[in-house]
């Protein structure tokens, strides 16, 4: 299934710079481990479960992380990016925010490694 979905995504990716025409995009994983890619504009990127990486590409993109240990890289644009997911109990996985060039905001975990290249945020913990 996760052969599919990054494929699927390449796919739509290549497309997308081979006809010249890009439109914002809502980009779904689901909770297996995906690939997840943005188009040149302003997307809404749902990683949901699983160790996914998520490469938001241009445009002021809205990433979003889920459960599983993630990889979210913003790319080019004024991102907002969420890594959190702890459960009730406040534990979760170690996930990589990545900003980008670009006024960036997020919402970590307190256990998430934050890049500073990310320019203003917040780090939650118990």
């Amino acid at each position: 299934m996760r052969k599919i979905a990054t494929m699927t995504a390449a796919l739509m990716f290549m497309l997308t710079l081979s006809t010249g025409a890009a439109f914002a995009a809502l980009v779904e994983g689901n909770n297996n481990d995906n690939t997840l890619f943005g188009t040149p504009r302003a997307d809404t990127i749902e990683a949901y479960g699983g160790e996914d990486l998520v490469i938001g590409l241009k445009g002021k993109d809205r990433i979003y992380g889920g459960k599983g240990q993630d990889r979210l890289f913003g790319g080019y644009g004024d991102d907002h990016i969420v890594s959190r997911d702890l459960n009730p109990r406040g534990i979760g996985q170690r996930d990589v925010v990545n900003c980008g060039p670009g006024h960036d905001t997020f919402v970590a975990d307190l256990e998430d490694r934050v890049r500073d290249n990310c320019e203003e945020g917040s780090v939650i913990g118990s």
